[in-house]
């Protein structure tokens, strides 16, 4: 299957990837215990269990022995148990955070932060609804957020469908200023017209919501989502003589359901519409709206009007809760699974999410799948699906026609790249900036099945503005899923406004006839029949290094630039110069860049690591630059 990589930029696929990125400083324990792989057995399923009593109090002394957890039917033994007490604004006696552990964990675990999604309902929704909701969340932002807490916020409308506004993030104030920028004007999103047109609406608004449940499934511990909206009417979902439309609009509506309790997101909704207006239950969201918080482990609530009375029960519900562990035979099948959690005290409600997916092989997973999968790949050091292989990427900051520029340079060496061949492989490029946001994608596709022995090399070249990124090559097989990645962090540089400038070298070593996946980017030409990037490490006792090397100039018509050179062992103790004899083999000009291929001759170089020092001089202006790169000696 193909993937739009090159639209990568779609709503969706940024949308899958902002959720994907929220979880990059998640703790051991978060994750699972075991890598997910097709060999492994046995793994750890972590439930987090919100205990209420009769009045929705939460009940904060409960022990392990309290607790039963049914999977499928089945009483499954509680082998891990947490307990976790957050101190609220609202209490005046400042509590610190609990954590009981009743049993020994393998590991130390830092309290979980809340995470909350503000999702504001446009679509089925009124005018006097949203203004109420905006006031509500307002409240819920100023009131009840503790320091750590991630807040996001989502909007679903009929136009712009599914928006994702605020990553979740701790900046609250950031997330209190996108809240107050809601207001009338987004009501035009309301999902109206005929009724063959409203169940298409409402068909649609499952379709998106189940893609909003596959994102949120990979970060880990539960996702509160507090919704604001008046629902889809219950005559469109659960009417008794329903047409074939009608079916499917169920039936959608459903699956989402499914997925969103899979998900471990407790949904919270809070009713905007306008209760004395309505008289009809059929024409009404009450219904589907406690379906969707009673499938999900959450809570409907009523009436808007008395939203500090609702957000207060919302946070003394997320506020304390237990952890439950249990170990399960992993099957690679696809399959759902239904949670049951029961506690054996009277008079106790249980909010708990209602089952779990098994995971499944790669060529059974949708488009969207696929595209959250990829980016986990990228992004996560520990991905959810299998452990990738790692490759090494240098990355290159360059000026090429004036504009500046970023070249890759990767290699994957002799032995890794057999473990994901096949017939049908992709490359993934994938740029973010430094706040985790895509700026650049680029992508091929190659057979990989009849790969000569040996080392194998990729590059490739794009624009860039100045700024600093973090680079990730990915290679998948698009039948298994197996998936290898490299990455790279660089800074690209504005183009100098006069003077010269001296650009990050390419290194390159000894090697005939490497292969490459793609011809070599062309800002850093060189004979690849003979050579191959230094990406890796030097061989001990080399004594002899090439390099490309890149100096722009601005304001001068005739450059004379020279370049020198000097080479520093980087001991622990001291700093050793090492002689170098700098020869340029070749020499050219490319609009407003020098590019030199130069030699540097040396003394046997021994094991550990280098610096590299260029300086240029332009001898008619006295414009000066350096730069310097590391490499290693194994």
């Amino acid at each position: 299957m193909k993937l739009p990589i090159k639209r990568i930029s779609t709503a969706l696929f940024l949308f899958c990837f902002t959720l994907l990125s929220l979880s990059l400083a998640l703790t051991q324990r978060q994750k699972r215990i075991q890598e997910l792989q097709h060999e492994v057995a046995v793994t750890l399923k972590l439930i987090q269990v919100y205990v209420t009593d009769k009045k929705g109090n939460p009940v904060v002394d409960l022990k392990k022995e309290d607790f039963i957890i049914h999977d499928n039917g089945k009483e499954k033994p509680i082998t891990e148990f947490e307990r976790h007490i957050l101190s609220f604004p609202s209490i005046e006696e400042k509590v610190q955070p609990e954590i009981i552990q009743e049993s020994k964990l393998p590991a130390p675990r830092e309290l979980i932060n809340r995470k909350f999604f503000l999702f504001f309902d446009f679509a089925y929704n009124n005018p006097q609804g949203i203004l109420k909701a905006k006031k509500a969340a307002l409240h819920f932002i100023d009131t009840k957020l503790q320091p750590l807490d991630e807040v996001g916020v989502l909007s679903y409308s009929a136009i712009k469908s599914l928006k994702l506004h605020m990553n979740l993030t701790t900046d609250h104030e950031r997330v209190r200023k996108v809240v107050e920028s809601f207001g009338l004007k987004d009501i035009h999103g309301q999902a109206d017209g005929s009724y063959k047109e409203s169940l298409l609406q409402a068909a649609n608004f499952a379709l998106k919501m189940k893609d909003l449940a596959k994102a949120l499934g990979y970060i880990p511990g539960n996702k509160h989502i507090i919704l604001f909206s008046s629902g889809i009417p219950y005559s469109m979902i659960y009417r008794q003589f329903i047409s074939p439309e009608e079916s499917m609009t169920r039936l959608r509506y459903e699956d989402m359901l499914t997925e969103l309790a899979a998900s471990n997101s407790m949904i919270y909704t809070l009713n905007t519409e306008a209760l004395e207006t309505v008289e009809d239950l059929r024409t009404r969201g009450v219904f589907t709206m406690q379906t969707i918080s009673s499938s999900t482990g959450g809570k409907y609530f009523g009436n808007i009007n008395i939203y500090e009375k609702h957000l207060e029960k919302i946070q003394n519900l997320t506020g304390c809760y237990y952890i439950l562990g249990y170990y399960i035979n992993e099957k690679w099948d696809g399959k759902y699974h239904k949670i049951k959690v029961k506690v054996n005290i009277p008079d106790c409600e249980v909010h708990a999410q209602k089952g779990y997916f098994n995971p499944k092989p790669f060529s059974e997973y949708s488009k969207t799948e696929k595209m959250l999968h990829l980016v986990n790949l990228a992004l996560e050091e520990k991905p959810f699906f299998m452990a990738p292989i790692r490759f090494s990427l240098t990355a290159l900051p360059c000026l090429v026609k004036g504009k500046p520029n970023l070249a890759l340079f990767s290699k994957i060496s002799e032995g890794k790249i057999q473990e994901f061949s096949g017939k049908n492989v992709e490359i993934v490029t994938i740029i973010f900036d430094k706040e985790d946001n895509i700026v650049k994608t680029k992508r091929d596709e190659k057979d990989f099945s009849k790969l000569p022995i040996g080392n194998i090399y990729y590059s490739t070249l794009l624009p860039l503005d100045s700024g600093e990124y973090k680079c990730r090559i990915v290679i998948r097989n698009l039948e298994t899923g197996r998936g290898a990645v490299a990455s790279s962090s660089v800074e690209v540089l504005k183009s100098p406004d006069s003077g010269i400038q001296l650009y990050s070298p390419l290194l390159l070593k000894p090697e005939k006839n490497a292969y490459y996946l793609k011809k070599p980017s062309s800002a850093y030409s060189f004979d690849s029949s003979q050579y191959s990037p230094l990406i890796e490490e030097l061989t001990r006792r080399a004594n002899r290094i090439w390099a490309v090397v890149r100096c722009s100039f601005s304001g001068i018509q005739q450059p004379n630039i020279q370049l020198t050179a000097n080479l520093i062992h980087l001991i622990a103790d001291t700093n050793r110069t090492i002689p170098v004899i700098i020869s340029t083999l070749n020499r050219y000009q490319e609009d407003d860049t020098e590019i030199f291929l130069i030699e540097l001759q040396t003394e046997e170089l021994q094991s550990g690591e280098y610096s590299l020092n260029f300086s240029a001089e332009d001898m008619y202006t006295q414009s000066q630059s350096q730069v310097n790169t590391t490499f290693k000696v194994k």
